[in-house]
């Protein structure tokens, strides 16, 4: 009985990583840069003229990000549910490959990433 306990221990412990979360259906899509906020000097950024970027999630866990076209990087991202420094309360996290974990919130058809730093900044997405 105690050997049958530890292996079901270990096993459920091997399933995923500590917070990973594996629902992504809603930041599955095609995204729009709209607008950047946040940081010391209190940055409102929003694309030039003719300036496109778009954000590309896959349901794979693979991202694409384009600016007018044009093929600024691709790779994995991982998703993960973590007490965030800021709201003191657990929220949802994007990492894009060796980039910093952000929190991300989905409404509508908006999509906002925000460091979990002080004076960090907000990314704020439409989806296409």
């Amino acid at each position: 009985m105690k050997k049958l306990l530890l292996i079901l221990m270990v096993a459920g412990t091997m399933g995923c990583e500590k917070g990973e979360v594996t629902k992504s259906n809603e930041l599955t899509g095609t995204w729009r840069w709209v607008r950047t906020t946040g940081g010391l000097a209190g940055v409102n950024e929003t694309p030039g003229a003719g300036e496109v970027r778009i954000l590309k999630l896959n349901a794979d866990k693979t991202y694409t990000r384009l600016l007018n076209d044009s093929l600024l990087s691709r790779g994995s991202y991982m998703l993960t549910e973590e007490e965030s420094m800021l709201w003191n309360k657990k929220a949802g996290f994007i990492q894009l490959e060796a980039g910093l974990p952000m929190m991300y919130q989905v409404k509508n058809d908006e999509l906002q990433l925000t460091e979990d730093v002080y004076d960090g900044f907000n990314y704020t997405y439409q989806r296409k």
